[in-house]
Parts: C-alpha cells; sequence; structure tokens
C-alpha cells in the first residue's frame, strides 16, 4: 500500500468516526428532549450545532427545548438561524409562529404562518386566522367589565347564580349582623344563608324564607 494511499485510508476513518460521534452526540440530545430534560438537551444540541452548522433540522429542535424551557429569546434566535428562504417542515413554521405569539410579536407570527399556508393551506390559514383574533381581541374595546364584591368574606361562598341579572349566593359568613326582628325567627350564629347583591346599593340582603326564616334558606 503506497503512502499516499495510506494517507487517504487514514483520513477516511478519521471523517467516518467523527461522523459517527456526531450522530451518537445528536441522537443523545433528542433522548434528552424527549425524556424532559431540557437544559441538558441544548447544552448537546449546540455541541452538535457547533460542528454542523448547516444542520438546520436539529437548529429547528434546540429551538423547540428552548421553548419548552421558558427561554423564548434564545428559541426565537435558533429559529431565525435557519435560513427564510430554506423550505422546512410544518412543526418548524408551528413552532416558531407560535413562540412569536407567546412574546406578543403578533406581525411576525402571522409573517411565519405565511409561509405555513404555503407547506399547509388549511393549517396556515387557520393559524394565521387565529392570530388575527388575538389582535383584534387586545386592541378592542372592553366589551365586559369584572367587579370585585365589596363584602368578601373568609367564609365558604358557593351556589352563585342570577335572578333577573341579580347574583344570588348561598354562605355560611356571619359578619352580617340581624335586625331585632330577624332575630325573633333565627339565632345569629354560623349558618348557611342565601344573599342577594345590588350593585346599585353595594350591599349584601338576605333572602327570605317563610315567616321570616333566614337561616338554611
Amino acid at each position: 500500500m503506497s503512502k499516499k494511499t495510506t494517507i487517504m485510508l487514514i483520513c477516511f476513518l478519521m471523517s467516518s468516526l467523527g461522523a459517527t460521534n456526531a450522530q451518537k452526540l445528536l441522537h443523545k440530545a433528542e433522548e434528552m428532549a424527549e425524556n424532559g430534560s431540557p437544559k441538558e438537551a441544548i447544552l448537546a444540541f449546540e455541541k452538535y450545532i457547533l460542528d454542523n452548522p448547516t444542520d438546520y433540522l436539529a437548529m429547528n429542535k434546540l429551538a423547540e427545548v428552548y421553548a419548552i424551557n421558558g427561554q423564548f429569546g434564545q428559541s426565537i434566535y435558533w429559529y431565525n438561524s435557519v435560513p427564510s428562504l430554506l423550505t422546512m417542515p410544518v412543526d418548524f413554521y408551528l413552532g416558531f409562529g407560535n413562540t412569536l405569539k407567546r412574546v406578543g410579536r403578533y406581525s411576525e407570527a402571522i409573517d411565519v404562518f405565511g409561509k405555513l399556508a404555503i407547506v399547509d393551506p388549511i393549517m396556515g390559514d387557520e393559524m394565521m386566522a387565529s392570530t388575527d383574533f388575538a389582535i383584534n381581541t387586545l386592541t378592542s374595546s372592553r366589551t365586559y367589565e369584572l367587579e370585585v364584591l365589596p363584602s368578601n368574606s373568609n367564609a365558604s361562598d358557593f351556589g352563585l347564580t342570577f335572578y333577573k341579572n341579580i347574583p344570588v349566593f348561598s354562605s355560611f359568613r356571619n359578619d352580617i349582623l340581624l335586625d331585632e326582628n330577624q332575630l325573633k325567627f333565627n339565632k345569629n350564629e354560623p349558618c348557611q344563608r342565601t344573599y342577594t347583591y345590588f350593585a346599585s346599593k353595594k350591599k349584601l340582603t338576605f333572602v327570605n324564607g317563610q315567616n321570616g326564616q333566614i337561616n338554611g334558606v
């Protein structure tokens, strides 16, 4: 065997060994991601990509793991590291677009979902529609107004319903004093009573049963 042939053989073996080690590292990174070890998976993916900078599928997986780990800035960085002219699998565009949505970058998300629509028209259109809905919801005026009742207590309140738009609920509270007439028919002790709340007066009133009964109604 000539010296030149020997050198070529050694180079081939080293190249094959390097490729094998790289695949082992990639497989390790994927296993860690699947087994719920995002930090270890991130380190393995980044080490692999350092020697394989054009493996864009690995970059996609790294971006996914960063997003799962709540590191959205890093996730978006790696998604953006994939050349924009490259056609990627559906999960790339879904992951990228949803990550952008999670940080409020809706216009960019729509652009990504527009590329998804080229690969999968139905899913792409659905994701763009959901993003438009989120934008409209955030920018539209409020339809409802929430109001915290000023008469909350540490007791157990339950069974909330509405009668002619008036809140009605039961409670074991005992912080509303009975008047003299109510005390004739009810003991002033903790028990289940039913209340209505009148927003105009900002006060609770008892729901009365027969013969002035309040307790247990």
